[in-house]
């Protein structure tokens, strides 16, 4: 079976390296597309490991314009002429963009036996920090784009099973699996290797952008060192580092800006050095699951989370972290700050063996093949 793997964007290349993993495994001929301009670095790119072509995409600079919009929709239009030569039997196509739903349903539509699956990884404009403006003109018009089409795929997955609750409530009648996140087990975590003092160390891992509640970060860390000496461990860059780092500084809280750190062994050092990682992202942030957490939990690392929907459930359920809400952030300062190693390390294996059963790779690979191969889904 010759399969076609869709992406507009670089950052999904972790899921698109499982994918192309998965359907080679079943034996299929695999192609990866990719957008030639680069979402995260804002440039061209010429090669990256595990795809096979580069379909041409006009640049832009902000994340949130026209031009960008243009550009996804341009690249979307090349793609339906991409799969007229190619003639696949199955298409894996991730969205965003959502323009690659009109174009990819237009080429379902003329070739109705090849297998459709959308791949929903991002909901736009729903987790855009924008306010009730994501719900009018010309943002409703945007969202349309998506949803119009879906109903053509064979099937439909998405990232967090918040995406899937929104998407049926939209349509009911659609068929949603959800596929969530995941990433091969790094096989560092020992709980043996956990170096905790009686201080607090969090840590925060990723991008530093405008979807990060800055204020909320840096209220938790001032509250908890008034209580305890804190030092934050930051992993990571973005456009809006500077405002965390000013904003540590001004409330006094000590930290470790370690930069961008590849090496998973590093990283292991520092996970294994801190009570718990950050996942904070502003209320207005429509998201369920982050990479970022499926980091920490592959480390063992418990999560501080203000996110909702799966992330929220598998703090309550799992007992792999704390719920953090503007209204419960004193009782949340206080638990961390009275917490007991061992009930710390009870998380901490709890975080791992949530990985390992949901979101490491084996687990995408058996849900994925369930699925598909029409066992039991």
């Amino acid at each position: 079976m010759k399969t076609v793997i869709i992406s507009c964007f670089d950052t999904y290349l972790e899921r698109v390296r499982l994918l192309k993993e998965f359907y080679r495994e079943a034996g299929d001929d695999v192609t990866v597309m990719l957008s030639n301009y680069s979402h995260r670095e804002k440039r061209y790119i010429t090669s990256y490991e595990n795809v096979d072509q580069f379909v041409a995409a006009k640049k832009y600079k902000r994340n949130l314009s026209v031009a960008r919009l243009k550009s996804h929709y341009d690249f979307s239009k090349k793609i339906y002429h991409k799969l007229i030569e190619l003639k696949p039997d199955r298409i894996h196509c991730l969205i965003p963009a959502n323009s690659l739903a009109k174009f990819v349903s237009k080429y379902k539509r003329e070739n109705p036996s090849i297998f459709l699956i959308f791949d929903i990884i991002d909901l736009w404009p729903e987790t855009m920090p924008i306010g009730n403006m994501k719900y009018h003109f010309p943002f409703s018009l945007w969202k349309n784009i998506r949803d119009n089409n879906l109903s053509y795929a064979d099937v439909i997955f998405s990232e967090c099973q918040l995406f899937t609750e929104i998407l049926h409530s939209y349509n009911e009648q659609l068929m949603i699996k959800t596929l969530r996140w995941a990433k091969d087990d790094t096989h560092l975590f020992d709980i043996e290797n956990v170096k905790l003092n009686t201080d607090i160390s969090l840590c925060y891992l990723g991008s530093i952008n405008n979807i990060i509640d800055i204020d909320m970060i840096t209220d938790l860390c001032a509250k908890i060192n008034l209580l305890k000496s804190t030092t934050l461990h930051i992993i990571g860059t973005g456009e809006s580092k500077q405002e965390l780092l000013d904003k540590l500084i001004d409330k006094n809280v000590n930290f470790i800006d370690h930069g961008l750190i590849f090496d998973p062994v590093e990283k292991q050092r520092i996970f294994n050095q801190c009570q718990y990682g950050l996942n904070i992202m502003k209320d207005t942030v429509c998201v369920g699951l982050t990479m970022k957490s499926l980091d920490y939990l592959c480390a063992g690392l418990p999560i501080i989370n203000t996110i909702k929907g799966d992330s929220e459930r598998f703090c309550e359920t799992n007992q792999i972290g704390l719920n953090l809400t503007t209204q419960n952030i004193d009782k949340v300062v206080e638990e961390i700050v009275s917490e007991l190693p061992q009930d710390n390390l009870i998380k901490r294996q709890n975080a791992n063996n949530l990985f390992i059963k949901q979101l490491s790779k084996e687990s995408m690979f058996l849900r994925l093949k369930n699925i598909l191969l029409h066992k039991n889904s």
